[in-house]
Order: structure tokens, then sequence, then C-alpha cells
């Protein structure tokens, strides 16, 4: 695994695959997951509730802090929401204690 892995990005397809990445993510040691739609956040967090509800916080996974935030593909559908992604992502960059890109650059 690559030696100082700060976000892990979890998708559909690495659940559909995997079932639960659990194996590689204790291998990789990530600092923060991005969980990208309902099923992985789900898989990850081990609970049945809609990405709506989840994002927004970060949530606890094994000691590894989980931001669950909205599907690419839903974006696709939904531009509308792609403030609330950026939002998301914008949270992990703080935790991590880098600085937010400027606009523009």
């Amino acid at each position: 695994p690559p030696a100082d892995v700060d976000i892990l990005v979890i998708a559909d397809i690495d659940v559909e695959v995997n079932h639960s990445p659990t194996a590689k993510i204790a291998a990789i040691a990530p600092r923060i997951i991005v969980a990208l739609g309902r099923p992985s956040a789900n898989t990850l967090l081990g609970t049945d509730a809609p990405i709506s509800a989840l994002r927004g916080t970060f949530h606890l996974r094994n000691g590894t802090k989980v931001r669950p935030t909205f599907h690419p593909a839903y974006l696709l559908r939904t531009p509308t929401a792609k403030r609330e992604v950026w939002e998301d992502l914008q949270a992990v960059v703080r935790q991590m204690g880098r600085a937010l890109p400027t606009r523009g650059a």
C-alpha cells in the first residue's frame, strides 16, 4: 500500500466488488474516508440511512473518520447538490489541517 495516505475515497463499485472493503481500509490506514453515495456510506457505517441524513458530518468507523457525500452520478442528475458536496470536501480538507484553495487559484 502507498505510504502516508490521508484520504481514501470509497464508491459503490468498491462495495459491490468487496462487499466490505475492510481489508483494503486496514492495509491503507487512511486518516479520512470519503464515502460516495448511500451504498458505500451505509456499508462502511453499518446503517441503512439515506445519504441526505448521513452527509454533512463526520462519522467514526473503527477509529477512522468517514465523511459521506453524494455520489457523482447523483450530481449529474441534480446539479444543485454540487454545493453540498463542495462543503463536504472543504470540511475534509479543513479536518486534515490544510488550507482551502482560493478562488481562481
